[in-house]
């Protein structure tokens, strides 16, 4: 009885992190909205609603609660969260404003194989989640290639400091749930697996939080330095007015009516 009801607190608090999980991630999908740069801001909206699919596909996994048909849309569309994924890294690192077609084929591939794995085309199920299982890790290991190659080259240090390692973690996060998906098809998984997945995905939504619900320009646009914003110094002399005959400046009558000071034309 007593391991029974600790089961059942077990998949209450899996629960309840899959819910802040969700909420979290369309939090950040509607501040994304306000992401200055278009590609930055309709990649990452898509990626974080196909992310909140993935939790709530996680919630059903222990639920069941969902009907069939919703069941597969949610399981697609969080299927293709990985390629999102990697389109937004394009688009945060290798400042990518427009996408070539063919790299439309990410998510797409992998959409693809969401619905053949909710299909479960028997004989061939092995081969099409061996294929998925691979599409998710090239894609989460050359998106971490990408933020290492372009971390030193970044001169906006909130930047470096935040949108960098973040997206490092998700796809490490990515890469360990593939791993732990290969234990569960040996059936070597752990029993709390679910638990520790849930709490692994909670710690990189909630990191997440910090850096993309203020989608300000100096994270995700071309930022002006404020330095750059100023005009430029002269460090020429001002010319001086000529001296009369008797060595005096002459007067002027604007200057006496606003008591304007020689300090204060020197500042």
């Amino acid at each position: 009885m007593t391991g029974s009801a600790d089961g059942g607190m077990t998949g209450d608090f899996t629960q309840l992190l899959l819910g802040v999980c969700a909420g979290a991630l369309l939090a950040m999908a509607a501040a994304m909205l306000r992401a200055p740069r278009p590609a930055a801001r309709w990649t990452g909206l898509t990626f974080f609603l196909t992310s909140a699919m993935f939790a709530v596909k996680l919630w059903n996994d222990e639920t069941g609660a969902l009907p069939p048909e919703m069941r597969m849309f949610v399981g697609v569309a969080a299927m293709t969260s990985v390629g999102w994924f990697w389109l937004m890294v394009m688009a945060l690192f290798c400042d990518l404003d427009r996408y070539r077609p063919v790299m439309f084929l990410a998510p797409t591939a992998m959409g693809a194989c969401g619905i053949a794995n909710m299909l479960q085309l028997g004989p061939l199920s092995a081969q099409v989640w061996i294929v998925g299982t691979l599409l998710q890790v090239t894609l989460a290991v050359w998106s971490i290639a990408i933020v290492v190659r372009s971390w030193k080259d970044d001169l906006v240090e909130t930047r470096r400091r935040l949108r960098g390692p973040f997206m490092v973690a998700v796809a490490l996060y990515i890469i360990s749930l593939n791993g732990f998906d290969i234990l569960e098809m040996l059936g070597a998984a752990p029993a709390w697996y679910p638990m520790l997945n849930a709490g692994l995905f909670a710690a990189v939504v909630l990191g997440g939080s910090l850096v993309f619900l203020n989608p300000r320009e100096d994270m995700f646009g071309e930022g002006v330095d404020p330095l750059e914003a100023r005009p430029p110094v002269s460090l020429t002399p001002a010319p001086q007015p000529k001296s009369g005959a008797n060595g005096e400046r002459p007067f002027k009558a604007d200057e006496a009516a606003t008591g304007v000071s020689a300090l204060d034309r020197a500042a």
